[in-house]
């Protein structure tokens, strides 16, 4: 009798053991089904998983449509930043110089993450170099975030009183730029309409 109650105990347990093991196996079967069903927002659970078409791509749930409209949302709120970053690029002057003799610079500046780009000539007086040239560009366009390249540098004279711009020389700090002095002169020559523009690769 004694022997049957300790097999009878035995039996219980296993029997016990088994049914544990097969509830652990539920729930988990359980909730790898919920997490099927719902997403990951942190919400507890309580939104669907988007479902997309696999050949379209067209939402097939709410869950997908409320992705689709908030990537609507992004993709304006970036096309407003864009078009407000176009307009602030298209009004800075092209050309900003200073009667007398001094060095210049050219620097080509471009918007990050748009295609729109365009070259400065920056003249300041009171500069001696063209790397204070370069400086005091990056400090004027600092709030715009911009990308800023030096292309090139030389001297300009500019006589308003004699409507008349010379542009001549290269920068020793960037280096010869072939080209940049002519462009420079036909960059001028559409700001100073009036003015007679000439330029040379000569001098320094």
């Amino acid at each position: 009798r004694q022997r049957w109650r300790r097999a009878a105990v035995a039996v219980l347990g296993t029997a016990a053991t088994v049914l544990a093991a097969v509830a652990v196996v539920a729930m988990a079967t359980a909730e790898r089904e919920w997490a099927d069903r719902v997403g990951s927002s942190g919400d507890g659970g309580s939104r669907e998983r988007p479902m997309f078409h696999e050949e379209t791509g067209a939402a097939l749930n709410e869950a997908a449509a409320e992705v689709m409209r908030r990537a609507g949302e992004d993709q304006s709120r970036a096309r407003a930043a864009a078009e407000g970053d176009a307009e602030r690029f298209s009004a800075i002057p092209r050309v900003h110089i200073e009667p007398g003799k001094w060095k210049f610079v050219m620097i080509e500046a471009s918007v990050p993450g748009i295609s729109l780009a365009k070259r400065l000539i920056r003249s300041y007086a009171g500069l001696n170099y063209h790397a204070e040239m370069y400086h005091r560009a990056s400090e004027e366009l600092s709030e715009l975030n911009l990308n800023l390249k030096v292309i090139g540098g030389g001297r300009i004279i500019y006589q308003p009183d004699k409507e008349h711009i010379s542009v001549y020389g290269y920068s020793k700090t960037f280096g010869r730029a072939p080209g940049c002095n002519e462009e420079t002169a036909k960059i001028l020559q559409q700001e100073f309409m009036q003015a007679r523009v000439e330029w040379s690769d000569e001098g320094y």
